[in-house]
């Protein structure tokens, strides 16, 4: 059994989708609305988590500073957990800038099915 995706976006119904197909796929998932509720859900469940969604606007706390402190806390002891950026925006889809803000890749919204089967699969987890 793979272990859950975390799944961190500000849209409701975003995240219903995406939760809808990582469990299509055969992902166990954990949602958040943003970034302050993403570091919670991994400060929590850290060892169940194998991977995170990360959308990059937020309120509170965007995704690309929930990745600086996935990258940089020690207390949460997940600078191994791959994470994925989502993002509409296509000025990131320059690897350099992906992985400057300490994501593993970028995957563009509106999200397809195969698409994100391919980059769990993947990530091996």
């Amino acid at each position: 059994m793979h272990k859950a995706v975390l799944v961190a976006d500000d849209d409701a119904l975003l995240r219903l989708v995406l939760s809808e197909m990582c469990r299509e796929i055969g992902y166990d998932f954990l949602t958040a609305c943003d970034g302050q509720d993403c570091l919670h859900m991994l400060s929590t469940h850290r060892t169940g988590i194998g991977a995170v969604l990360l959308d990059l606007h937020m309120p509170k706390m965007s995704g690309v500073e929930a990745a600086g402190v996935i990258r940089n806390d020690p207390s949460l002891d997940c600078r191994h957990l791959p994470v994925i950026a989502l993002t509409a925006d296509v000025r990131w889809h320059d690897p350099r800038k992906v992985e400057d803000h300490g994501f593993d890749g970028v995957l563009e919204k509106p999200l397809k099915l195969d698409t994100l089967r391919t980059t769990l699969s993947a990530l091996e987890i």
